[in-house]
């Protein structure tokens, strides 16, 4: 008897079809389907079922082709009854026709269609990939050979193939460049794959990955060898194949039998019963009245001490069922020492992974304290990216004061746009253009396109003095010079561009000078500090090079500038309520403690001394005549140095002091121990009673505090460093600038890995969807609401690389903000700004951060609509709360938007300055309104997904000058243990599988183009080391990548393992001995010469593309393919 669908249509015929057979097309439809753009192309066709469900929807009075709206209304009233009459159809079609029987992970993934036409989609999908599968099982040697086939000629693969082919060597070498070129191809191609088939495990990704490096290597073994004979390698192909298929039928079985498999990390301490229930369901004998047991048992001995599981259910099941729990329940929840301590702020769910992280991250190390209050206050000082027990419980990660500091970045990124867009504005009057064109990217290439007209016009005397400049006119570093002697009156222009410009300063200085003048009271409290109120502030960076090289000289300039303020020395004495003698030595204690300060910042209350160890009333020197410094050499005049100075000092200052009401490190930690101590003796213990052990780790903990409220603020010195501005610290700061430029060249390359790590984190669709729909599909309105939304994310800090310096030292581990007056060395500074804009790295991180704040905005509006239609989960919900925004603010935050926002095809404008005015000025009790809650939410997610190092990211002894030259380029690896492995952890999904899977393949790509571009071969002789490799360019290897890259380089001897200055050292000794020996240099002593030049390795990267690609098809051509 047949099958009658919910239409009342006949759909399936009577009995089992026969064994199926499959002709031609058949078998290379299935092929089809296993590349990448089959798999995107599948779900389009509409089939008759498609025409019976329209049917369906015309029977309710709602024309499909008319009322979208409508229809994907009443679609999500009614979709789970509709896929419900469905699926017993497609099962039965599936019996019939031979086919797997639908999955639950087919089920759940129909499910998450948002529309009918989506539903429609997916379903085709999944009815494809079945018959694909029968199809294979049936015939795997023809349509995994086309496959593989069809993949090398995808428009992607078919660009970077001659890359693989272009060097010639033995057959194995052939073999392992083609290999890993397929193993790469597939990798990526994998992870386009997971998205699309919602049945595909990780056991079918990995063998379709080696298969295909073993498939492509045989190709490349052949070709790297022989001419002609493509016939031979194709029978040895098809040999193999037949043994592939045999390992391909094993089965990996990665799935958990639980209803949530996150709940195998399930807290008892948090856990409703129905979660404690779900987690046992796969337990037999363990069920409904075990987890009733359990909850009565946690509230009824809430004040008592467990050393484990065991411990709380004290006799009250057999042994055999409290073994079986005690197997996936972790015993840790219960804590010795007699105290019931709380688990808020801990971390959940990463597997363990948190304490490898805790190895080096001093945040991860404060998370896993066994106090509360310190892994609570370790959150609100620095970025926390992941998911805690608060977040279970309704809890927020609230904004830590690290985030807030850093907007005031925004600052100073809109004073560098406004300087650069008024010097372009000078240079090119009344001409208009973009703002990339008028910024900082444009005026580089502007510079190079001035050279070339310099050269080609011979203009000896330009060439000579400023080869980069148009004649008669000023630079850009002596337009910015111009400008701050006008604003300071050193020297007054005329120009109307210089004139507008400078007030362009004068805003950046008062936006939020009252604030600044409110500390400057609390600090220097009394009546003799009327002057607070009567001046006006202008920050300023004293050249600490130049001051130390002549202490008195500067010292004789503050006295004279005192006595010239107040009229002579008795009225000096007066204002400053000191001798002359005392004058003297109060400037001259101020001057060492000015020379000692971190780098070019100021700890106000120790160089200048506050008001209760009576010091001069005058203690921020504001006789000094401004006109007067500034035709010296003591103070720097670069304004750029002096925003990043003034928002690492004042603006700092003024939010350090908010959130503790003082400076003082030892009194805040105090406060903490206070919390502590009061805590437990609420409880009934005894302070003396607790073990030594645990209070030398409340020592430990407060004590790495305390480094962190120093590094935070900007003030903390490793003790065993050379002191800024010393001779030996400027010259080691020098060196890993000169690094940089010799080294920095294939940077954006190495970064190819990030194009993953959105999909990681938001899935495909929302990561890159609207891009590809935009510029595929050639969306007009699409590509335009996307330029609106990356212009709207740059107001709010999201992506705005190209205009700031900390890119450079937040990879590098390079300090670029520190002036010290010295030509060479301020040359070098700005050859780096150069030299990371050129390389692509700037412009990639910013394109990508900005991509990435697109997804992020659409995650967080996406989730407000579930949760006003009741259906996001708690899991969902709680990794909202990782961002810093409650439930109560995700509502007020779409409220806002469904008013304000904008949206077109996933792609939203929040237009921030429409909110309402209780949105943008009402705060809560952190200080922060609704609009800045949402701006920075998406700023972390967006530093999470591309890995940008944080203050606790770190360990300390890379503030040790010695440490951070051998670590120079290890930030980043370590970095991604916290922003991405520890996160991902908690949130392993099919996303996260395909943007892993995505990011090794392009890590191979990066890799293989590098050695091509260098040329050299490639180190890397086995498939595991290009896997290891393709894993550490992802950055999920992480801190447990270095380890065992540390091991590595200490068993080989490896140079490398000192560090590039120790690997420049060596390059520099090569290149000695091969200029002194009569018969020239070798091949390896060009090389290390070549690696010495700064931008070579750029000029390398950039020559390589044209070349390699055209030496890659006319190795095709002579191979005869």
């Amino acid at each position: 008897m047949g099958v009658v669908d919910i239409f009342g249509n006949q759909v399936t015929g009577q009995g089992l079809a026969t064994k199926p057979t499959y002709n031609f097309a058949e078998k290379m439809s299935a092929a089809s389907n296993m590349t990448v753009l089959g798999s995107m192309f599948k779900g389009l066709k509409v089939t008759p079922e498609d025409e019976r469900a329209a049917r369906h929807f015309s029977g309710y009075g709602t024309s499909p082709e008319i009322d979208g709206d409508v229809r994907d209304y009443r679609w999500m009233q009614e979709k789970r009854q509709i896929i419900s009459d469905f699926i017993p159809v497609m099962q039965e079609e599936r019996k019939e026709l031979r086919q797997q029987a639908i999955t639950n992970e087919s089920i759940a993934y129909l499910m998450e269609a948002d529309t009918y036409q989506e539903f429609l989609n997916r379903r085709g999908v999944i009815n494809a990939n079945a018959k694909a599968n029968a199809v294979f099982q049936e015939h795997p040697a023809a349509v995994f050979s086309s496959s593989i086939a069809m993949s090398l000629i995808e428009p992607w693969n078919l660009a970077g193939l001659p890359l693989a082919l272009v060097k010639t060597g033995s057959k194995v070498a052939s073999a392992v460049r083609m290999g890993a070129f397929g193993a790469a191809q597939a990798s990526v191609e994998e992870g386009v794959l997971h998205y699309n088939d919602p049945n595909r495990t990780v056991g079918q990704s990995l063998i379709s990955v080696g298969a295909a490096g073993t498939i492509t290597g045989l190709f490349g073994a052949y070709l790297g060898r022989t001419k002609g004979s493509q016939i031979e390698a194709l029978e040895e192909v098809t040999r193999r194949i037949k043994s592939i298929d045999d390992e391909g039928r094993v089965v990996i079985d990665l799935e958990s039998d639980l209803i949530d498999p996150s709940l195998t990390t399930i807290n008892l301490n948090l856990a409703t019963e129905e979660e404690i229930f779900k987690s046992f369901k796969n337990l037999p004998g363990v069920g409904r009245a075990v987890a009733k047991k359990i909850i009565q048992l946690r509230n009824e001995r809430v004040s008592e001490s467990f050393e484990s599981l065991g411990d709380l259910l004290d006799g009250s099941l057999d042994a055999r069922t409290l073994a079986k729990i005690n197997k996936i329940i972790d015993s840790g929840n219960y804590h010795a020492n007699g105290v019931a301590l709380s688990e808020s702020g801990k971390i959940v769910g990463s597997y363990g992974v948190e304490k490898i992280a805790a190895l080096s991250s001093p945040l991860m190390k404060l998370t896993q304290s066994p106090f509360p209050e310190v892994r609570r206050a370790a959150q609100e000082l620095m970025q926390t990216n992941f998911r805690t027990t608060d977040n279970l419980k309704g809890g927020v990660n609230k904004i830590s004061l690290e985030e807030i500091m850093d907007q005031n970045q925004q600052l100073g990124n809109k004073l560098i746009d406004d300087i650069e867009f008024s010097y372009y504005s000078y240079m090119n009057p009344g001409k208009e253009a973009t703002d990339f064109v008028r910024g900082r990217g444009g005026r580089l290439f502007r510079q190079a396109g001035q050279l070339a007209q310099n050269l080609r016009q011979a203009n000896v005397d330009q060439l000579s003095s400023r080869p980069f400049q148009r004649p008669g006119k000023l630079s850009f570093d002596e337009y910015k010079v111009a400008v701050f002697e006008h604003r300071t009156g050193s020297r007054v222009s005329t120009d109307p561009s210089i004139i507008n410009a400078s007030k362009h300063y004068d805003e950046f200085f008062d936006s939020r000078a009252s604030e600044f003048k409110d500390l400057l009271r609390k600090l220097y409290n009394g009546e003799e500090n009327h002057w607070i109120n009567t001046v006006k502030y202008t920050h300023r960076i004293y050249n600490k090079g130049q001051i130390a090289e002549s202490p008195e000289a500067f010292r004789d300039f503050l006295i004279d500038q005192a006595l010239k303020k107040y009229g002579g020395r008795e009225g000096a004495e007066a204002a400053l309520g000191v001798p002359l003698p005392e004058m003297k030595r109060i400037f001259e204690s101020s001057i060492r403690k000015l020379i000692a300060s971190p780098e070019d910042r100021l700890i106000l209350e120790e160089v200048f001394e506050p008001a209760t160890r009576g010091a001069s009333k005058d203690r921020l020197w504001t006789f000094i005549d401004d006109a007067d410094l500034y035709r010296t050499n003591f103070a720097v005049k670069d304004i750029e140095a002096i925003a990043n100075s003034y928002i690492s000092g004042p603006l700092a200052d003024i939010d350090f002091f908010r959130k503790y009401g003082t400076f003082d490190v030892d009194e805040i930690a105090n406060k903490l121990r206070t919390a502590i101590d009061s805590r437990i003796l609420k409880s009934g213990v005894d302070i003396d009673d607790l073990t030594s052990e645990a209070l030398r780790k409340t020592d430990k903990d407060l004590e790495l505090f305390k480094n962190m409220l120093r590094r935070v603020r900007g003030t903390y010195m490793d003790p065993n460093s050379p002191l800024p501005g010393s001779t030996q610290r400027v010259l080691m700061d020098n060196i890993k600038k000169f690094n940089n430029l010799r080294i920095g060249g294939g940077f954006a390359i190495k970064s190819l890995p990030d194009i993953g790590r959105s999909v990681m984190f938001l899935g495909l669709k929302r990561a890159y969807g609207p891009t590809i729909q935009g510029y595929v599909g050639r969306n007009a309105q699409l590509l335009e609401q996307l330029k609106a939304s990356q212009r709207e994310l740059s107001t709010i800090g999201v992506g705005n690389e190209i205009n700031s310096s900390q890119i450079i030292s937040q990879y590098t581990n390079t300090s670029m903000t520190n002036i010290t007056g010295n030509a060479f060395t301020d040359l070098l500074g700005k050859a780096n700004n150069s030299m990371f804009i050129l390389n692509g790295l700037s412009v990639w991180n910013q394109h990508m951060k900005r991509v990435a704040g697109v997804g992020v905005v659409d995650k967080i509006i996406h989730s407000g609509a579930m949760r006003k239609a009741g259906k996001l989960s708690e899991k969902e919900m709680a990794n909202i709360r990782r961002l810093g925004i409650s439930d109560r603010d995700l509502d007020d935050i779409y409220s806002e938007y469904l008013k304000h926002g904008q949206s077109y095809k996933g792609v939203h404008l929040l237009n921030f300055q429409n909110w309402s005015k209780k949105a943008r000025s009402s705060m809560d009790s952190s200080g922060l309104t609704l609009d800045r809650k949402m701006q920075l939410a998406v700023k972390r997610e967006v530093d999470t997904i591309i890995v940008t190092p944080g203050k606790g990211d770190v360990p300390l002894i890379m503030e040790n000058s010695y440490v951070s030259m051998i670590g120079q380029y290890r930030t980043f690896p370590i970095a991604a243990m916290m922003r991405q492995t520890v996160p991902l952890a908690q949130n392993m999904n099919k996303n996260a599988m395909a943007g892993l899977f995505i990011s090794m393949g392009a890590g191979i790509i990066a890799s293989q183009y590098s050695s091509f571009a260098r040329g050299t071969q490639h180190n890397d002789d086995s498939w595991e080391d290009y896997l290891w490799e393709s894993l550490e360019d992802t950055g999920n290897l992480s801190t447990i990548g270095e380890f065992g890259n540390f091991a590595q380089m200490i068993q080989k001897g490896n140079p490398a393992l000192g560090g590039p200055t120790l690997t420049g050292a060596i390059d520099v000794g090569k290149t000695i001995a091969g200029m002194s020996n009569p018969e020239g240099m070798n091949e390896f002593e060009i090389r290390a010469a070549q690696r010495l030049v700064p931008m070579f390795g750029l000029y390398q990267m950039v020559k390589a593309l044209p070349v390699g690609v055209a030496t890659g098809f006319e190795k095709l051509v002579d191979e005869g393919l």
